[in-house]
């Protein structure tokens, strides 16, 4: 992946998160990263994959990594739709 706003810190971040993982780690990981239009949306983009991957080691197993429009999200084995949504505490 080359993307200027992505720090070697944060591309590893992705990379690792999904080793054990290969399965769910397909081009829409790839697709949505690299849409990154700033350095704070690969952030974001990071934080998503990480939660992601601890939904799937915690609560329950991911099946895929799917992208629906500029959203990445986690489909289930029991097919349950797990997206990350950003709010204002």
């Amino acid at each position: 992946m080359s993307c200027e706003h992505y720090t070697y810190n944060l591309f590893f971040n992705v990379v690792y998160s999904f080793i054990d993982y290969y399965f769910l780690c397909r081009e829409e990981i790839v697709e949505d990263a690299v849409v990154a239009s700033s350095i704070s949306e690969s952030k974001f983009f990071v934080n998503i994959v990480l939660l992601l991957v601890w939904f799937n080691n915690t609560q329950s197993p991911l099946k895929q990594i799917i992208n629906h429009g500029d959203i990445t999200s986690g489909l289930t084995e029991d097919n349950r739709i797990i997206t990350i949504i950003p709010v204002r505490a």
